[in-house]
């Protein structure tokens, strides 16, 4: 009673008040949106994007009253209304990236990766404290690694990989605790390898290939206690590989290719790494042996271990490897003696998931087994080129039928081309060049309709050039040369107008005319039929040949005059 009297108007404005507190609690929360920190950042993003192909950004309107309910890639907190992600991946968005997101307080997740934004990434981004997720991979984005964004405690992932940045990896980047995935490869980095980065113990993948990183991988590193995938390749890292790195049983992706680094590869890799799946230690200066242990990495997918100075024998077992799809060992001084120097191809007749085998420009002796005709039918690619393999081309070759690529070049192996390679419907490429083979060359051959490369030369092939070669519909390159082929070029050859690269049918006993039908190779860029007995005139159609850079026609018997239409090439 005596409030009533003191205030005569109290009811009055205790329910003007609270109707003002409906009104507010009633109204749309973009209303208030509308002026904060989340809508205006977005604004100012889009307003940094010079280009937008696809208009993705058309809905982020001004006068818009919410950014949560039909903005392109932005997502919110039902709870609050606050901006928590950005997606605008693989939009194609030109522009750079503004300071103001800074400003948006509750983002978890911005993903901008796959577009052609420009620019430094702005160090305000480390305001974002709740942040998990940055990727802006496969940019253009340019400068340095902002030390700022150690402010985003949070982080589980930061991939910035395939970019243009520059200068050396942050030590601070260790504060970053939560961190799983760390991908800053293919950039311009310099610099060392922070030791500091093994702190970062949750860390599951840790990519920083294709930089110019220098100096050696710190022995620290080896310390990680979950890290799967670790990529430092094609770097200038140098000195060995350090032990410890091989004490990481996690590891499934172990890549240090294309550096300086020498030593040996430990003898027990396979017990040590029992989860390695891709094993890629190639182009570096490493020298001993293959482990026999590899045999117990069981899970192994990808050996690739060429370019190196590994010696001594392959290991056997390699059938062990159920797995296996890759394997890689050329460009070695690994051997291989007598009739089983190659055993391991027997033992790989297991994999049965293999699809590229190489093995070439090593010290192998001996003969091509009649084994390999038991390789997988997947199998893709066979490089077993220069090498001093002897004896012939087992019949089983043509088994293989899965093969798009074959290559023997550079033996010493002899006897006929087995008219059985034709069954490999899928060869694209065919090279038997620098052997001894002898006998004619098949004229089925022009059934390997998707063949882009034949290279016989250099061998003692003898008879005339099939006509059956014109078949081809899809030959980029011919090389015939350095044989004792005779006869006159059939013309269904010197029409072939796919060979885009070169005819080559030089220093072989071939006679006869120029064809006039060279003049359908219009996109050759060289011709070779040098050193032969080639007679008659120079046609005139050779004009047409609108590709052609190099013609060699020297050391034949042509006479008349050189035709004016060579002039108009």
């Amino acid at each position: 009673m005596i409030r009533m009297k003191l205030f005569p108007n109290y009811r009055c404005a205790c329910s003007l008040l609270y109707s003002l507190l409906l009104l507010v609690l009633m109204a749309p929360p973009a209303l208030a949106l509308n002026t904060s920190s989340d809508f205006q950042a977005l604004l100012s993003f889009k307003s940094f994007i010079t280009s937008d192909p696809s208009n993705s950004l058309d809905s982020w309107r001004a006068n818009s009253t919410t950014v949560c309910d039909g903005w392109r890639g932005v997502s919110c907190d039902l709870r609050n209304r606050r901006v928590v992600a950005i997606d605008l991946q693989s939009l194609r968005l030109t522009g750079s990236i503004t300071p103001h997101i800074g400003n948006i307080s509750f983002l978890r997740q911005l993903h901008l990766q796959n577009n052609q934004l420009v620019g430094s990434l702005p160090k305000e981004i480390g305001h974002l404290f709740r942040l998990r997720s940055l990727n802006v991979s496969s940019n253009f984005i340019e400068g340095g690694i902002p030390e700022d964004i150690t402010g985003c405690r949070q982080l589980i992932m930061l991939d910035m990989l395939s970019n243009r940045l520059t200068g050396s990896i942050p030590n601070q980047l260790s504060l970053l605790s939560r961190l799983q995935v760390l991908r800053l490869g293919q950039n311009l980095l310099t610099g060392t390898i922070p030791p500091s980065i093994a702190n970062i113990t949750s860390l599951t993948t840790l990519h920083l290939g294709t930089n110019s990183l220098n100096g050696s991988i710190p022995p620290d590193l080896g310390r990680f206690p979950k890290l799967q995938h670790l990529q430092f390749s094609s770097n200038e890292l140098s000195g060995t590989i350090p032990d410890s790195l091989y004490n990481i049983s996690t590891i499934i992706t172990f890549v240090v290719a294309d550096n300086h680094l020498h030593g040996r590869i430990p003898s027990d890799i396979g017990l040590r790494l029992p989860n390695v799946e891709l094993l890629n230690l190639c182009i570096n200066p490493l020298t001993g042996p293959i482990p026999s242990t590899l045999i117990n990495a069981t899970k192994l997918t990808n050996i690739r271990l060429s370019h190196n100075f590994l010696e001594g024998t392959v290991p056997l077992g390699l059938g062990n490897l159920k797995e296996l799809i890759f394997f890689n060992i050329g460009f070695n001084r690994l051997t291989g003696e007598g009739e089983t120097g190659l055993e391991f191809l027997t033992s790989l007749a297991n994999c049965t998931k293999l699809e590229w085998f190489a093995a070439d420009e090593n010290l192998f002796h001996g003969v091509l087994p009649a084994s390999v005709s038991n390789l997988s039918t997947h199998l893709s690619k066979f490089y077993i080129g220069g090498n001093r393999l002897h004896g012939s081309i087992p019949v089983g070759i043509g088994n293989l039928i899965g093969l798009t690529l074959l290559n023997l070049t550079g033996n010493s192996l002899s006897g006929s081309i087995p008219s059985e390679i034709v069954r490999l419907k899928n060869l694209q490429s065919l090279s038997l060049a620098k052997n001894m083979l002898s006998g004619t060359i098949p004229d089925s051959l022009g059934g390997l309709t998707k063949l882009n490369h034949l290279d016989l030369h250099g061998n003692n092939l003898t008879g005339t050039i099939p006509s059956g070669l014109g078949f081809f519909k899809q030959l980029l390159s011919l090389d015939l040369s350095r044989n004792q082929l005779e006869g006159s070029i059939p013309k269904e050859v010197s029409s072939l107008s796919s060979l885009g690269l070169y005819l080559n049918l030089s220093h072989n006993l071939l006679s006869g005319p120029l064809p006039v039908e060279v003049g359908e190779l219009d996109k050759t860029v060289a011709i070779d039929v040098s050193k032969n007995h080639l007679s008659g005139i120079i046609p005139a159609t050779i004009g047409n040949c609108d590709g052609l850079q190099y013609i060699f026609l020297h050391d034949n018997s042509f006479t008349g005059t050189i035709p004016d239409s060579l002039g108009d090439i």
